[in-house]
């Protein structure tokens, strides 16, 4: 594959990305208060700071509920991160 075709599938899939997020903010945004800030109650530290740094939102914010009923008991800090990070199950 040549390199000119390598790069436009990554720059189609960044730009694919930040659309996805872009709606995502909005979406939260146009659910908030008065301020217009994301409320971010019942967030653990790490989802706050991969927010405010990266802009990635939660994983569990996109309607999966299922998460809020996993039972983590057992895995490793790696693996909670990754679960309420990305959405990945440990490979057990």
């Amino acid at each position: 594959m040549k390199t000119e075709h390598i790069l436009g599938i990554i720059i189609s899939f960044m730009l694919v990305l930040l659309v996805f997020q872009y709606s995502q903010i909005n979406k939260l945004k146009n659910n908030a208060g008065i301020n217009n800030e994301i409320d971010m109650t019942g967030w653990t530290e790490n989802e706050k700071m991969n927010y405010e740094h990266h802009g990635t939102m939660p994983a569990r914010l996109s309607g999966n509920t299922q998460s809020s009923k996993t039972d983590m008991s057992g895995w490793t800090e790696s693996e909670k991160m990754n679960y309420e990070h990305h959405g990945t199950l440990p490979n057990r």
